[in-house]
């Protein structure tokens, strides 16, 4: 169990070494609470640098938000849609002629320009020939041993 020496026939018991109780310590102890907090900070190039925190700024308190639903349509949307019905319907209280006419100017807005815009793409689409063109090309490559290789276009 014990290595043998040549010179003694005996076994030399392994000897432990211990530091004295009253050796001093390198450096004052410091406890892991008593240590200053470091925090990352983005720099301006995307990168984090270690701050302690105590360099750091406070942030301000944000104001908490609204969480009250949205309504479903526009407030202003719908006091003009509310609008433009109350004007529609005293037009036609007004008289015959004027409750015409504003009858035909709310409908110019809605099926009137859809009609105008389709003839538009119609004018534009058959209002001038197409040609097409189509180009056929083919290419053989042919690789060899050692490297070598051919190359050759053939167009239809």
């Amino acid at each position: 169990m014990y290595p043998q020496t040549p010179d003694s026939a005996e076994a030399r018991p392994v000897q432990s070494y211990r530091l004295p109780l009253d050796a001093p310590i390198a450096g004052p102890v410091q406890l892991y609470g008593e240590r200053p907090q470091i925090v990352w900070i983005q720099d301006a190039y995307g990168g984090s640098v270690p701050v302690l925190r105590d360099h750091v700024p406070a942030m301000e308190q944000q104001p908490p938000r609204d969480l009250a639903p949205a309504p479903l349509l526009d407030p202003l949307a719908q006091r003009v849609l509310g609008a433009g019905i109350g004007a529609g319907a005293a037009g036609a209280g007004i008289g015959w002629g004027a409750g015409q006419a504003f009858a035909g100017i709310a409908a110019f807005g809605g099926t009137s320009s859809l009609a105008i815009i389709f003839a538009l793409l119609l004018a534009t689409r058959f209002g001038r020939p197409t040609t097409k063109v189509t180009n056929h090309t083919n290419v053989t490559n042919t690789n060899r041993w050692f490297g070598r290789s051919t190359t050759s276009t053939h167009q239809r």
